[in-house]
């Protein structure tokens, strides 16, 4: 089990694992220490396994955006690890530097389509452009320079933008890969298609789960669930189904959405999930 957790007293950001038995915790190895955890905010993220069997962990800037396009600087950054925290010979900044992608400013979310490999990313603005990216290996996803899409050549766009604020929070993809649905801290759940090509279709928001969603899972047997600020939801009719197809899409993909979407008419059962445990986070938003 890997947990990513702020050491008591603001000292540091930990990524640690724990091997446990019959539920009990044999021993504890640490596998990276990250940003110190003085400011409050800024600093953690979370965490994600990808189908190449690394861990994918992303950071903020600590309140510093100088940061967060230094390569040689953990804040403000996706990166990507061996299980035991060694750096992968194959990163994309050299076999001795942690980082994957950089230019990141305040992220909560990080998740893997399951069908496509493809990793998203959730991330805040200051007072606006909340984004959802579709992370690459070096990719530079513009902050402080760039806000939102437009920007220069050398800054990959967010495929969504939100001008106003929504505080985006975790995210995941359905084991069909054919949505990812992805948290706010202030309006609730939304989902968002992914098309053929590896866009997203229009964000909608999912009626019934209310606001202040901290984050989103995708559970063993295919389903969501979702962390709220009083429960743990599952969403009924997310079970696994025919993985979407890929490749060139059939008919015109709309561009990268801003802005929110409407609902979409789906039914959601809230139930409490036994047996699942998500960290509830404190989310402050600056």
């Amino acid at each position: 089990m890997y947990l990513y957790y702020s050491e008591r007293g603001g000292t540091s950001n930990r990524i640690i694992r724990v091997r446990a038995e019959v539920g009990e915790a044999l021993e504890v190895d640490p596998i990276i220490t990250l940003l110190p955890a003085v400011t409050g905010y800024h600093n953690g993220g979370d965490m994600a396994f990808g189908s190449d069997g690394k861990l994918y962990a992303v950071t903020g800037e600590a309140h510093d955006p100088e940061r967060a396009q230094d390569p040689n600087d953990l804040g403000g950054k996706v990166l990507r690890l061996d299980p035991d925290g060694s750096v992968p010979i194959d990163n994309p900044l050299g076999p001795e530097n942690p980082v994957y992608a950089l230019g990141i400013r305040n992220s909560f979310g990080l998740c893997f389509d399951p069908v496509t490999g493809d990793l998203w990313e959730t991330e805040n603005g200051p007072a606006s452009d909340d984004e959802v990216n579709r992370i690459v290996a070096g990719g530079n996803y513009g902050w402080p320079d760039q806000l939102g899409p437009g920007g220069e050549g050398r800054f990959i766009d967010p495929e969504l933008d939100f001008e106003r604020v929504m505080v985006a929070t975790g995210c995941a993809v359905r084991s069909d890969g054919r949505w990812l649905y992805f948290g706010s801290y202030l309006n609730g759940l939304y989902r968002a298609r992914l098309l053929p090509d590896g866009s997203l279709g229009g964000p909608e928001l999912v009626p019934g789960v209310g606001t202040a969603v901290t984050d989103v899972a995708r559970a063993p047997d295919g389903s969501i669930s979702v962390a709220t600020s009083y429960a743990i939801l599952r969403l009924p009719g997310t079970p696994p189904g025919s993985p979407r197809p890929t490749g060139s899409p059939t008919s015109a993909s709309p561009g990268p959405a801003r802005g929110a979407g409407t609902g979409v008419g789906l039914v959601i059962a809230a139930v409490l999930i036994g047996g699942l445990i998500l960290l509830r986070r404190r989310i402050v938003r600056r």
